[in-house]
């Protein structure tokens, strides 16, 4: 079985970000994916997210230390103890293989134990089949179906799926692991 390994981004990864970013294989299924970004865009972005105290982004590697994708938790309300989950595989040669849903366990006891969030949330289109079965399989339950909730640039609306996992809900899930 491949290994998985998630390290926090940094400037360098701009070239990694920008093998997929522009990919509509890789981001047709991300709301706000909807223009074409530029290095200059990601750059940015990275500069952004390396110094936020609200995001912690984390690239996800195979066994060969490769750049596969990403894993986040964004839009963090520290009051609340909650924040956005968010999750690609990159790399069309590397999906399927597993990465997402070991980078995900790699990534559950970092966000809920390390940072001391209580809750995760992610949403995604309804219809995207692959993100419900991996969040629930690792404990993420659906929290509302919003309808029409996102306009494509075309006019076409999509519904979409909220999900989310308490920590003390995944505590009782990795009990039952063991």
């Amino acid at each position: 079985m491949p290994e998985t390994y998630i390290r926090p981004v940094c400037l360098d990864d701009v070239d990694n970000l920008m093998t997929w970013v522009n990919d509509a294989g890789i981001v047709g299924n991300f709301a706000d994916f909807n223009k074409v970004r530029t290095r200059e865009d990601e750059q940015l972005w990275l500069e952004r997210i390396v110094s936020s105290k609200n995001d912690y982004v984390f690239a996800i590697e195979n066994e060969c230390h490769d750049y596969v994708g990403q894993i986040s938790v964004h839009q963090i309300y520290w009051p609340s103890q909650k924040g956005r989950l968010a999750l690609v595989i990159g790399n069309k040669q590397e999906q399927g293989k597993g990465h997402a849903k070991r980078a995900l366990r790699l990534l559950l006891p970092k966000a809920l134990n390390e940072l001391g969030l209580f809750k995760l949330w992610a949403n995604y289109f309804a219809t995207n089949e692959r993100m419900r079965h991996l969040l629930a399989s690792v404990g993420f339950k659906i929290e509302g179906y919003l309808r029409k909730e996102y306009v494509l640039p075309g006019g076409e609306r999509r519904d979409m799926e909220l999900v989310a996992l308490c920590k003390d809900e995944w505590a009782q899930c990795q009990l039952k692991q063991m």
